[in-house]
C-alpha cells in the first residue's frame, strides 16, 4: 500500500538523520491525505501524530505539542474520547509535555486515560499497565511520591 511505503521511506530518511526531508514528506503526505480524505479521516490524523513525532525528534517539541493538541482535539470529536487512538494521543500529547517541562499538565491527562484504560480495557491490560507507569512516573514528577508508589502497588 502507498501508505506503507511513505511510512516506510520516512522512517529511512529519520534513520538516516536526514529530519528535515521526513518532515518535508510527511507534510506533503498529510496535505494530500487531508483533501482527499478529510481532515479527520484516521490516515489523516495518524499523519497529523507522525509530523508531531517528527517535529519532536527534531527537538522542536513546542511545535509538537501545538500538532499533539489540535491532532488530540480532532481525535476526539471524530472518534470519541475511549476510542484507542484518541488514547494514544493524549498519552503522546502528554509525553510532548512532559518534554516541555509542563508536568501538572502531563498528570491530568495522564490521569484520564488512566481512567479510561481501567474502565474500557480492565486494570491488567498491557496498555492500562503502561498508562499507570505514566501516571506514576508524573506523580513522581511532580513530588507527589506517596501517590506515585501507590499506584505502582495497586493500593490506589
Amino acid at each position: 500500500m502507498v501508505k506503507d511505503l511513505i511510512a516506510k521511506a520516512v522512517e529511512e530518511l529519520m534513520g538516516l538523520e536526514r529530519n528535515s526531508e521526513a518532515v518535508e514528506l510527511d507534510e506533503m503526505t498529510l496535505k494530500s491525505s487531508q483533501r482527499v480524505l478529510g481532515p479527520e479521516q484516521p490516515f489523516t490524523l495518524t499523519g497529523r501524530s507522525d509530523r508531531a513525532s517528527r517535529y519532536a525528534a527534531q527537538g522542536r517539541n513546542a511545535e509538537a505539542v501545538k500538532a499533539d493538541e489540535r491532532t488530540l482535539k480532532a481525535s476526539e470529536r471524530a472518534l470519541g474520547p475511549e476510542h484507542i487512538f484518541t488514547l494514544w494521543s493524549r498519552t503522546h500529547l502528554a509525553e510532548g509535555y512532559r518534554a516541555l517541562g509542563r508536568y501538572a499538565e502531563a498528570v491530568e491527562l495522564d490521569e484520564k486515560t488512566l481512567a479510561v484504560r481501567e474502565e474500557v480495557l480492565g486494570p491488567d491490560h498491557p496498555d492500562t499497565l503502561t498508562s499507570r507507569s505514566n501516571l506514576a512516573r508524573g506523580y513522581r514528577e511532580l513530588g507527589r511520591n506517596d501517590e506515585a508508589e501507590a499506584l505502582e502497588s495497586g493500593s490506589s
